[in-house]
């Protein structure tokens, strides 16, 4: 209703919202068909059917959320989405788009150390790598998987913290109260006991909202990439571990995002001076 009446208005970008669901359709028709094995038979054409449908429900989902929620984003904290929308433009050379990038990287980095914290306190792993990430395409499974899943929590993030807002008033008290409201969400069935694992989630939520605040919802979905990465090819420098050729692939495809936006965000002036 909201993404008809925004539209309708003329409010909506539908230029954004219809490059951001396509291509987190596509990613969710890329995911199955790059994790799996596949024969012609009568059973791949039922999942090709299913992966169709699937993809069609996530193109409107995605693209009815954003029509929906965007233009009061763009309202109240139109800075929140400069870099964004500057990247969707395809001004991907953009020096701010590569600081919130490179930005937002960093933070993901330090972030999954704070997250593995509690494998180190108690020494039992709090995940185990997919069961796909043994295949040879597990890299680019778990990397489209990353990206679909980065858009999620860092538009959930950044809708959490514009509703909290608009109802206290107050900036830094609605940042504290989604930093709580992600702490109980993520203790939910954590392993760990509850105030260790409230005390790692407070922060890591805190982490994310002022990213969202000060390098916005770019820096807020490379957080989100970075971590959501981790979890799901866990990183290892351990080379006779199973898993470390897809470890390894995760490290370089973050290493190499993090050069794009190191680059980037220097707008082509030398590393060391002059040159």
């Amino acid at each position: 209703m909201l993404a008809w009446r925004n539209t309708k208005a003329g409010r909506g970008d539908t230029r954004g919202a219809s490059r951001l669901a396509i291509l987190c359709a596509l990613m969710s028709a890329a995911i199955p068909l790059s994790s799996q094995s596949h024969a012609l038979d009568r059973l791949e054409y039922s999942q090709l059917v299913l992966i169709l449908m699937r993809s069609l429900f996530v193109l409107y989902m995605v693209g009815a959320a954003y029509l929906a929620f965007e233009p009061f984003v763009r309202r109240r904290w139109p800075e929140v989405l400069v870099s964004w929308t500057r990247a969707w433009s395809g001004n991907l050379r953009d020096s701010l788009v590569g600081r919130d990038l490179l930005s937002g990287l960093l933070s993901g980095v330090w972030l999954v150390l704070l997250v593995k914290a509690p494998d180190l306190v108690y020494g039992a792993a709090s995940s185990s790598p997919d069961l796909f990430s043994a295949e040879r395409a597990a890299p680019i499974a778990a990397g489209l998987v990353s990206g679909g899943a980065a858009v999620l929590g860092a538009c959930w993030i950044l809708f959490l913290l514009l509703a909290i807002t608009a109802l206290v008033r107050k900036r830094w008290v609605a940042i504290g109260l989604v930093a709580v409201v992600y702490a109980v969400l993520g203790v939910v069935g954590s392993a760990h006991p509850l105030l260790t694992g409230a005390v790692f989630l407070i922060a890591f939520g805190t982490a994310l909202v002022l990213m969202v605040r000060y390098y916005g919802l770019l820096g807020t979905w490379a957080v989100f990439w970075v971590v959501s990465l981790a979890a799901r090819l866990p990183l290892t420098l351990d080379t006779s571990a199973w898993y470390f050729g897809a470890s390894l692939a995760a490290m370089l495809a973050i290493a190499a995002v993090g050069y794009y936006g190191f680059r980037t965000a220097i707008a082509g002036q030398p590393i060391f001076g002059e040159s």
